[in-house]
Formats: C-alpha cells, structure tokens, sequence
C-alpha cells in the first residue's frame, strides 16, 4: 500500500480501496480535465474485476499504457493528497509498483526530496538502472542531490530518461519542476563528463 501500514491495508477490500480512489480522481479531475479519460478505464467499475495475470498479451500491453499515462500524467500533481488516494487503486489492483516500477519511480524522481518519493521507494521493486536507490529503501533519509545526479551518469538510465522526458512533451504533461530538475542533472552531467570529449 502507497498509504497505509500492512495491518491496517489488510483489512480493506477492493471496493474500499476503489471508492477511496473513484472520490480522489473526481477531485483530480476538477484540477485537470484530462484525468477523466481514465474515469472510463483504469477507474471504471469494470476495472475491479481486472486480474491482469489471466489477461492476453495485448490486454496487459493496453493496461500499462494507459497507466503510463495515467503517471506522466499525475507526474506534477504528486504533491496533492488525491494522486496519492488515486494511486493507491493502481497499487492494489494492478500492482504498479511492481509492473510498473520504472514509469512510477521516472514520473516522481523529481520529488527525490518529499516524503511522496520516500514512500513510492518503501514499495516499489527496484528496476535495476534504479540500484543507487538502493540503500535509501530502508533508511530515515531521502536521496541527496548528488545520488540523482549519478543516476545520470549512467548512459543508460540517460536514455531511459530522455524517452520518457520525449513521451511527456509529446503529451504536453512537463511542468516546471520536472524540466528545472532535468536541466539541472543535465548541466551536472555534463560539467562531470567536461575531460571526457568521448563522453561529452
């Protein structure tokens, strides 16, 4: 559970949970229209009954995408307590955190400093270009400046990086936070890289 202990998250069943997550998404649409594209999808009473581990190839391929865009989407507003209550639909039913650990962790490093992304990394399963992460799971501390910046030192994980940035602009979900948080790992990256020109 993104919001509640074990014990308490083992008392609540699915209908809870979604009447919880149905509620927050109204609230989130009020805020942004665009969340209710998902109202007829990732939150519609037919998703209760989705169990994505009996479901086609293409079924999951359809459920990954619209809960990627569900995240670029929800990316800026992680800061407010209905994308935490929305999301927690997400976590229970469809085990994002697990499937989609790279989307959820890309769409909230920017907030590497807020208690939000301290609790995303208490459930999330560590895709492996996240390893630095690592001994920040189980410890009081939120990751340093410094730990974001080496993320990026890893040309891989740039690139990951850049696709998803790529995805956003294409879907007009950036916002300011995200690109100052971007160009600042950038301008680092690239201030690291300076005596390499390979590299550069």
């Amino acid at each position: 559970s993104l919001l509640y202990n074990p014990k308490t998250a083992s008392t609540q069943d699915f209908d809870f949970i979604f009447e919880n997550a149905t509620s927050a998404l109204n609230d989130l649409i009020e805020i942004e229209p665009k969340f209710e594209i998902f109202a007829k999808t990732l939150f519609s009473e037919s998703s209760i009954s989705i169990d994505r581990n009996v479901q086609s190839k293409d079924e999951v391929k359809n459920l990954d995408k619209a809960i990627n865009a569900y995240l670029m989407l929800a990316s800026s507003k992680w800061h407010l307590a209905p994308t935490l209550h929305a999301t927690e639909w997400l976590v229970r039913r469809f085990q994002i955190h697990i499937h989609n650990a790279e989307t959820l962790l890309l769409s909230t490093i920017n907030y590497y400093k807020a208690s939000v992304f301290k609790r995303i990394l208490g459930i999330v399963k560590l895709p492996p270009l996240f390893h630095p992460l690592s001994s920040f799971v189980r410890s009081d501390r939120n990751p340093t400046h410094i730990t974001a910046v080496k993320l990026f030192q890893d040309m891989d994980f740039l690139k990951l990086y850049t696709n998803y940035l790529g995805r956003c602009v294409k879907q007009g979900t950036t916002y300011t936070s995200q690109l100052l948080f971007s160009s600042c790992c950038f301008v680092n990256l690239i201030a690291y890289s300076n005596n390499d020109e390979e590299r550069l």
